[in-house]
Order: C-alpha cells, then sequence, then structure tokens
C-alpha cells in the first residue's frame, strides 16, 4: 500500500508540483536580478504609464487598460511596479511552457492514422 502511494506520488510529483516549483525559482532569479529605476528599453512604457506623454493612447488598447492600476501608484514606484509585473507574467510564460511540456510527456502518442483509414469511401 505504501509502495503506491509513493509511486503515485512521484507520478503526480513531476507534472503537476514540479513545474511550479521551477516557477518559483525562475520567479525568484527575475526578482533578484530586478531592475529598480528606469533603464531605456522601458522608458517608453514608463513615461506612458505615468501619463507624461501628450497625445492619449489610442493605438494600444489592451496595454492601457493592463497597466491602468499602475497609474493609481507615485511616479516614483511606477519603473520597479512596471518591471515587478513584467517578471511575473515571463515567470508565468515559462511556467506555462513547462506545464505544457510536462503534459505533453506524461499523455501517450496519438494514434497516427493513414489516409486509407480515414478515408475509407474511395469515389
Amino acid at each position: 500500500m505504501m509502495v503506491e502511494e509513493a509511486s503515485g506520488l512521484r507520478k503526480n510529483f513531476v507534472p503537476r508540483i514540479l513545474p511550479w516549483l521551477l516557477a518559483a525559482g525562475t520567479l525568484a532569479v527575475y526578482w533578484v536580478t530586478l531592475n529598480r529605476w528606469v533603464s531605456l528599453s522601458n522608458l517608453l512604457y514608463v513615461v506612458k504609464t505615468s501619463g507624461w506623454t501628450w497625445q492619449p493612447e489610442v493605438v494600444h488598447p489592451v496595454s492601457f487598460i493592463v497597466t491602468c492600476p499602475f497609474r493609481w501608484l507615485p511616479a516614483r514606484e511606477i519603473p520597479f511596479a512596471l518591471n515587478l509585473f513584467s517578471a511575473v507574467c515571463a515567470a508565468l510564460i515559462v511556467n506555462g511552457f513547462r506545464l505544457a511540456h510536462a503534459r505533453n510527456r506524461s499523455e501517450p502518442a496519438p494514434a497516427t492514422t493513414t489516409l486509407t483509414n480515414a478515408h475509407p469511401h474511395r469515389y
């Protein structure tokens, strides 16, 4: 009974628990290497989010909606908040790739069908 439970735990660990642990590790690496100031690569986004541009944001509505909560922050905290948001999104994307990979490895390969099996009627 204990052997079956240990075997079931091992089978569930790799596809279910391990990707989340790796995502937490990825987020920790991103957190340690996070830039807390404005850089040249995110200057435009910080300026747009802070509202320092003279043009209204009409070209990228999804970006406007996603960054709308950051507009409520004080101006000096916006660069760090945007960089942190970027790190969380990157960790979630990496986790999504790992979950997809674990799911594809745990499922059996689909059976291949030949053209004659797929279309038995000949015209």
